[in-house]
């Protein structure tokens, strides 16, 4: 293991099975939440870098996803979330998104917010127009239209666990 990050490889297995059985240098393995990996110090002692461990969670997120939650406007959510759908789906530069937004989902029980599943920030505040947030001044030089009724993205990620009692869908 050196200094660089480089040197610091995070590995996604997708498998059918719940058994998992680590081997060659790996001891063990854990099912981690995408939501509360910021929870977890993934990142050896020996490794000197200046924020090596946003550095390391960026990294992760190339391959994973992340559930960011955008906050909208009340009743207008459907809307928004149809306008996002829009914006990924049509001609413009937002297409480029595609493989980096997985899902959009607009739960009925939660008004004012839209779950967003992608494997970065960015992705999703530029996907709402809202790239270097709310002040004009800091969005100098992008070239982007903000979503009506889109409001921000909340920081941080979503924990799955949090998020899963509002997609069951609820007896009537």
């Amino acid at each position: 293991m050196g200094r660089n990050l480089v040197d610091v490889m995070p590995i996604l297995v997708v498998s059918k099975s719940d058994e998992v059985t680590p081997s060659g240098i790996y001891t063990r393995a854990e099912w981690v939440d995408p939501g509360t990996i910021k929870d977890y110090n993934c990142i050896f002692s020996d490794l000197d870098m200046e924020n090596a461990h946003g550095l390391f969670r960026e990294m992760y997120g190339s391959v994973g996803s992340f559930l960011y939650i955008v906050k909208t406007a009340i009743n207008s959510e459907q809307r928004v979330a149809d306008e996002m759908y829009a914006r990924l789906h049509g001609s413009g530069s937002m297409v480029a998104l595609q493989s980096e937004i997985m899902s959009i989902l607009h739960p009925p029980a939660m008004r004012g917010y839209v779950f967003v599943e992608s494997s970065a920030l960015h992705h999703v505040e530029k996907l709402i127009g809202r790239s270097g947030g709310r002040d004009p001044s800091a969005r100098r030089g992008i070239n982007q239209s903000p979503l009506k009724n889109a409001k921000n993205v909340l920081p941080g990620e979503a924990p799955l666990e949090d998020i899963l009692p509002y997609l069951e869908p609820k007896a009537v």
